[in-house]
């Protein structure tokens, strides 16, 4: 059985980064000699997820062009939305052309180093379970915003500016096509706001409680951060 295919989220305009990037996407910042991208693949892999497909929208031809020059990569397809979906409607656009009703998502501009199995396993049909994520302990969540969580569900989420010790999304998401209710193919929509914060609702949404490093390289102060962790200048 072909493993289900984990899809990098690379497509994003990365406007919060741009005065240090210019018009690099995101997913390829520079950390070193390697781009980000390079080692968000290297760590998936070590994860256990063997079927990498990525998202690409905003610079998607740089993107191209990066994979085509680094075929040690070995991304199994790519995935190029032709108008700006949100990252919902390019969820559901990667579904489509996969031909898969479940999916592992990725945020093309995090990582987390850590224990990610739960993402392997198939979703739970009597639950039901629609969307099952990774939550990450971090000592302070002012950033993110903090998961809500009761036993094993996500019930709602608290507003970033918040400071102090919990649990965040680690940006690591298994979908079912269920979750899209209402959605079609070609539309643009947000996953957080219009399909998860509904999922919440009718409490499908489990969360799974992980420990481990995990940095967002979406500001320059946390792209500099993770650059100074890898011994590497940004």
């Amino acid at each position: 059985m072909e493993s289900t295919p984990c899809v990098v989220l690379a497509g994003g305009l990365g406007s919060r980064i741009k005065s240090v990037l210019g018009e690099v996407p995101k997913c390829l910042a520079p950390v070193g000699d390697e781009a980000f991208l390079a080692l968000l693949v290297k760590n998936l892999r070590k994860q256990g997820f063997e079927r990498i497909v990525l998202s690409l929208g905003s610079g998607a031809s740089q993107v191209e062009d990066y994979v085509e020059a680094h075929p040690e990569l070995a991304i199994s397809a790519m995935v190029r939305e032709a108008t700006p979906l949100g990252t919902g409607g390019a969820i559901l656009f990667a579904m489509d052309r996969l031909g898969v009703d479940e999916v592992v998502v990725v945020n093309g501009d995090t990582l987390f180093e850590g224990d990610a199995s739960a993402m392997i396993a198939p979703l739970s049909v009597p639950q039901p379970e629609h969307v099952r994520m990774l939550g990450v302990a971090v000592p302070d969540v002012g950033r993110f915003g903090a998961l809500q969580i009761a036993s094993d569900r996500l019930v709602g989420f608290s507003e970033k500016g918040q400071h102090g010790p919990g649990w965040i999304n680690a940006g690591y998401y298994r979908i079912a096509r269920p979750a899209f209710v209402s959605k079609v193919d070609g539309e643009a929509f947000s996953f957080e706001t219009d399909v998860l914060t509904e999922a919440v609702q009718r409490h499908t949404v489990s969360v799974c409680q992980v420990s481990g490093y995990f940095t967002d390289i979406g500001v320059p102060q946390d792209y500099f951060a993770f650059c100074k962790r890898m011994g590497v200048d940004g």
